[in-house]
């Protein structure tokens, strides 16, 4: 995948991880902007434009954001480090306010359902993170593991989610999304 399209997709991850629990908190916010300026995966980036983009869909429809994030990495090809990127930017954002939140343990889960990336690979780089580890790929690909697969992915879409009215989204317009250049 080309780097600006990495870079984009690894924002989207972020803001979709930020908003799945129905609330935006500072220390998020706080630990996107580290992550935008400090991780060699977004030298030179520049997304003010689409981050402005995708604050606006928030406001229209968290659903709809976080659906079309979803349905976007199941149809992406990724290399085994572009995945656990995807996995960093997640993780960074959910342990930044200290608490694990249901819909974002779900949201972790089917995340890491449309990763091919092995359990021992994940438990090297991040250590034991119970709530992205699962089976074997081959068991994966079994229908009665796909069922609650495509039942978890259903719920998550149905989850009552507060709307998420205009000073709480402002929070993201916080984000300083033009990352220094790195050497």
């Amino acid at each position: 995948m080309e780097q600006r399209n990495l870079q984009k997709l690894l924002l989207e991850t972020a803001i979709a991880t930020i908003v799945c629990d129905g609330e935006i908190h500072e220390k998020e916010i706080a630990e996107l902007n580290n992550i935008i300026s400090q991780a060699t995966y977004f030298k030179d980036f520049n997304g003010r434009e689409l981050l402005k983009e995708m604050i606006d869909d928030v406001q229209r429809n968290v659903r709809d954001v976080l659906r079309g994030y979803l349905e976007k990495l199941k149809k992406t090809e990724l290399s085994t480090v572009q995945e656990l990127l995807i996995l960093e930017v997640i993780l960074r954002i959910v342990y930044a306010d200290d608490r694990f939140d249901e819909n974002e343990v779900l949201f972790i889960r089917l995340v890491r359902s449309m990763l091919k990336l092995h359990d021992e690979t994940i438990v090297q780089r991040f250590g034991p993170v119970p709530s992205i580890t699962r089976l074997s790929s081959e068991s994966l690909a079994s229908s009665e593991l796909q069922q609650p697969l495509n039942f978890a992915f259903d719920k998550f879409l149905s989850i009552k989610l507060p709307e998420m009215q205009d000073p709480i989204v402002l929070q993201l317009r916080d984000v300083n999304i033009e990352a220094d250049s790195k050497e």
